[in-house]
């Protein structure tokens, strides 16, 4: 049998005492119990054509329930039930899935959240391998089945079940993330490295073209960043904004109302983030540079009070806090002070008397001047310059490019 163990069983009695005495292996720890039970589910796939009635399910149902009913089972049940969803994923012998299968069947009636973990293991399945032919199969995405995939997002906007709907546009953000990653094409011209890949990025065309044609899809983009909670997920949404903020023709991609949303959802995971997802929170702030500056929200100057109240927390500057804010967020934080959105609160380069690093490091915290960025302003503020009609220059071009490799590398 495909665990290493061939059983020489005579009769059916050798058989179920055999399975009895797998069950009374295991309990020396979690480790031992999930291979106790890959012995077992191999013997029942192995010999059931040999020892149990096939003409219906009673005696199959019976192996299963000896395991579930077991001490063992009992006693190691969550690591066992990972070791069994993991099994079904990897197995590919029609005899071995159907004896799991049908564990995962049985236990999924008297515990539902089985069925939700054995679907979540296949969704990153099917999600890895996804992407996998996406990189082998690149060349062959182009703006005609970028745009079908978006028009069947617009299309099945009134579906009763979601599903399918948000598939396709995880879908088409597997596409852009690659894109993102590919090597620049050669070019003769001096445009910039960043606005090279743009150049190259099929999703980023198509989008641009369909301004004010793709209501679902921008809704449904930023309703899935407000309820996700997988950080994976969150980081390929945050990288397509993050690419339509940063481009001119995608700029005004959204509707006003939408944008507002988007910003109340950066507001709350901004403050809500824990420390140990500072890498994830880092990127929200390189996206919400230019959603402030270059979108429509320039214009409205939505939530600049709260805006400016969060940038200063992040920093330390409205608290006691003493711990150490990174010199990453300390220049992201800046880089959004700056860009204009906050005028009024901010003064000849002053930020109400705060120091933007000083009392979150416990040092310098007596002057109110906002340090000068060491990584230009992360790009985002030559984009602005182009929007609020400054001079933008082939330096903020320079920086631009550097800003998206830091979004790419913060996956």
């Amino acid at each position: 049998m495909d665990d290493g163990i061939i059983y020489q069983l005579e009769d059916a009695q050798q058989f179920w005492a055999e399975l009895d005495d797998i069950l009374t292996r295991g309990d020396g720890s979690a480790e031992v119990a999930r291979g106790c039970i890959d012995l077992y589910i191999g013997l029942v796939a192995s010999h059931q054509d040999d020892f149990l009635d096939t003409t219906t399910s009673d005696d199959l149902a019976s192996c299963c329930y000896k395991l579930l009913d077991s001490s063992l089972f009992s006693k190691y049940n969550s690591k066992i039930m990972e070791g069994i969803i993991d099994r079904a994923a990897r197995r590919d012998d029609l005899n071995d899935l159907y004896v799991t299968y049908h564990i995962l069947l049985l236990s999924g009636k008297e515990n539902p959240n089985i069925f939700k973990l054995v679907l979540a293991r296949r969704k990153r399945e099917i999600f890895a391998k996804l992407k996998r032919q996406i990189c082998e199969l690149e060349g062959m995405i182009d703006a005609p089945f970028i745009n079908y995939l978006v028009d069947l997002v617009e299309k099945t906007r009134d579906d009763t079940d979601e599903t399918f709907n948000y598939s396709i546009l995880k879908l088409i953000l597997a596409f852009n993330e690659q894109f993102m990653r590919s090597p620049l094409p050669n070019s003769a011209n001096s445009t910039s490295s960043a606005t090279a890949v743009k150049l190259g990025n099929v999703v980023l065309q198509v989008l641009g073209t369909r301004i004010g044609t793709s209501k679902t899809f921008g809704e449904n983009l930023i309703f899935m960043l407000n309820r996700c909670v997988e950080p994976s997920i969150q980081m390929i949404i945050l990288k397509l904004l993050y690419e339509l903020f940063n481009t001119p023709q995608t700029y005004e991609f959204f509707y006003t109302n939408d944008l507002r949303v988007l910003l109340d959802v950066f507001i709350r995971e901004l403050y809500n983030l824990p420390d140990e997802r500072e890498n994830l929170r880092n990127v929200y702030l390189r996206v919400l540079c230019p959603l402030l500056h270059n979108t429509q929200l320039y214009q409205l100057r939505y939530k600049q009070h709260q805006i400016y109240s969060l940038l200063m927390d992040l920093v330390g500057a409205n608290t006691q806090n003493l711990k150490t804010v990174p010199i990453t967020t300390q220049e992201l934080v800046r880089d959004c002070l700056l860009g204009g959105y906050l005028d009024g609160f901010i003064q000849n380069g002053n930020v109400s008397g705060e120091n933007v690093n000083g009392r979150a490091n416990g040092t310098n915290g007596h002057t109110g001047n906002i340090p000068a960025s060491s990584h230009g302003n992360d790009g985002t503020n030559g984009a602005n310059n182009a929007v609020i009609g400054k001079n933008a220059t082939d330096g903020a071009n320079n920086a631009e490019n550097k800003a998206e490799g830091a979004v790419v590398a913060g996956a």
